[in-house]
């Protein structure tokens, strides 16, 4: 399952992750992983190979499941990023969706295009009626991506005390279908 658009391939990680392309999204990992910590915590300083293979298994198993959907961004045989249903909602017919793009190919379009592949695909082959997005405050540019891509702002929420994360406020946008 590929899809081309413009530049882009969206490879479905369920379908073609083979070991050469798990290989290359752990090498774009690790080529942005300084990026990647600020807005993500399993992107550890130590995230290593057997955590790439863990984690490309637990994302086929989601899908398997119906918790998520899982694309890797390619250009030209690259691996610039990912975007994902990363949890559905059933109750809400709405999914988180997350998604990233190496810091070289930021501010080209990639994630807007992913978004709105990620949207039109969801319509045809999910029940969902609207996408999350959620990002910290002072992620601008995941925030142009959202508002760039049609989404509209439903919430700000202040983390409590208690949070791991080190930014006090989260923005919701939801994306309809």
């Amino acid at each position: 399952n590929h899809l081309r658009l413009c530049s882009i391939t969206l490879l479905t990680l369920y379908n073609t992750l083979c070991p050469k392309l798990a290989k290359l999204r752990y090498l774009s990992i690790q080529q942005n992983h300084i990026l990647l910590n600020k807005h993500f915590s399993w992107c550890k300083t130590s995230y290593s190979a057997h955590d790439n293979q863990k984690d490309v298994k637990r994302m086929v198993q989601a899908f398997k499941n119906g918790d998520g959907a899982y694309f890797g961004i390619v250009i030209d045989s690259i691996y610039i990023g990912e975007i994902a249903l990363d949890a559905i909602y059933t109750n809400t017919q709405s999914a988180n969706v997350c998604y990233w793009i190496s810091e070289q190919q930021q501010g080209k379009g990639f994630a807007k295009t992913a978004l709105l592949h990620l949207k039109n695909w969801s319509k045809s082959n999910t029940h969902l009626d609207y996408l999350e997005i959620r990002m910290k405050a002072s992620n601008y540019s995941s925030e142009k991506v959202a508002i760039s891509a049609g989404a509209v702002l439903v919430n700000t929420t202040p983390l409590s005390a208690n949070s791991e994360q080190t930014e006090s406020t989260i923005k919701e946008y939801h994306l309809k279908l």
